[in-house]
């Protein structure tokens, strides 16, 4: 297979890991259909999506523990896959943090981190300088003599991480490492995972299922669904434009009502949406030319981008509608609502001081550059 023309990219960077095509099934089950994405260098790719969307098993065809049956996969321009072979995981340069940290529990942490470096016959100096160095990375230069049982989860989990980067592989790769720590220590270490990252320059290809640590991570986010690529790009961009109902709703709650386009502007599209009259929303890039006067499409909006009001609509005013609050909820740093529009509840997310009773008549607004419309396929 020849080397493939790049992909799309932000900031046009040069791609370390490339997979194109990706198809593997196991016993006429297809897990991965179709993957393409770049992993670009000193950047943190996320894959992100439910159970069973087929991200382990793209990060572990990354790895060269198991074969493609389709497509390729090239590392630094050389391809290492392809349909039925590999280059072996030991010859690829990678590294890997599983989600169980797979410590040898009757090694030390020392021993532990060690032991890739012994593998490739390092001298013993030079192995002890290295496991020191990625100790100090992790915060853990004193408990080179401790074994696993005797460490907290985050503790071992920095040895996990120390054990992957002190062999300096050109990516590392990490399944769920998070998964198992409580929910204090797995924000902390998400802040540390991707400090690390930056000052080291490292390549990260992540899987989670957890939206909110995807969102902190990622450079380049991509959402798999039923073993394909549902939207990759920016996290912000897919969080604020979602291409799909899917995306739409796994990367946080939303608003999304159905319509048909009324009309078609420069730079937003209008939505005739039954009992809620014309509702204006920009429209993704390279979606424009498929949107066709009475075409069905749904609209999406986020419920930190509406605001609520006790003022009735204004007349001829843009995207604001009527409702009432059924009620309301305090989440701490902001306070969500549910607002009865007669044609279906709003979530609206407001600052904690605000105070709209149930039952109280409202209006609720967004605009137009906040709203995203889309197609189903």
């Amino acid at each position: 297979m020849s080397d493939p023309q790049p992909l799309i990219y932000p900031e046009q960077a040069v791609a370390k890991l490339r997979l194109v095509s990706l198809v593997k099934r196991f016993a006429d089950h297809p897990a991965v259909r179709g993957v393409s994405l770049d992993v670009a260098e000193g950047h943190v790719v996320v894959l992100l999506g439910p159970s069973g969307c087929g991200k382990t098993t793209t990060l572990r065809l990354a790895a060269g523990l198991v074969h493609p049956d389709g497509g390729g996969i090239w590392l630094d321009g050389r391809e290492i896959a392809g349909p039925g072979w590999g280059v072996p995981p030991e010859r690829r340069n990678l590294a890997m943090v599983f989600q169980s940290y797979a410590l040898w529990p009757h090694k030390t942490v020392f021993e532990n981190v060690a032991y890739g470096l012994r593998v490739r016959g390092l001298p013993r100096q030079d192995v002890r300088r290295r496991v020191a160095r990625a100790l100090a990375m992790v915060h853990m230069p004193d408990l080179s003599a401790r074994y696993p049982g005797e460490l907290s989860g985050g503790q071992q989990q920095r040895v996990a991480l120390a054990r992957a980067i002190v062999v300096e592989p050109a990516i590392l790769l990490l399944d769920e490492p998070l998964s198992n720590l409580d929910a204090v220590l797995r924000d902390e270490m998400r802040a540390e995972l991707r400090l690390l990252q930056r000052e080291l320059g490292l390549t990260y290809l992540y899987v989670t299922h957890d939206q909110a640590e995807a969102m902190v991570l990622a450079d380049h986010l991509v959402v798999m669904h039923d073993g394909t690529v549902e939207q990759q790009g920016p996290p912000e961009t897919l969080y604020r434009h979602p291409r799909s109902r899917f995306v739409a709703g796994f990367l946080g709650a939303t608003n999304l009502v159905e319509g048909r386009i009324a009309r078609v502007g420069p730079d937003a599209a209008c939505l005739e949406v039954p009992g809620l009259g014309p509702l204006w929303a920009g429209v993704p890039n390279g979606l424009r030319d498929r949107l066709a006067a009475g075409a069905g499409a749904w609209l999406s909006v986020r419920p930190a981008d509406v605001t609520l009001s006790p003022a009735a609509p204004p007349p001829g005013g843009e995207n604001h509608i009527a409702g009432r609050v059924l009620h309301r909820v305090f989440l701490g740093d902001l306070a969500e609502y549910t607002v009865d529009t007669g044609s279906g509840a709003w979530k609206v997310r407001a600052h904690p001081s605000s105070a709209f009773p149930p039952g109280e008549p409202v209006s609720i607004a967004f605009p137009r550059d906040a709203a995203t419309i889309g197609l189903d396929p």
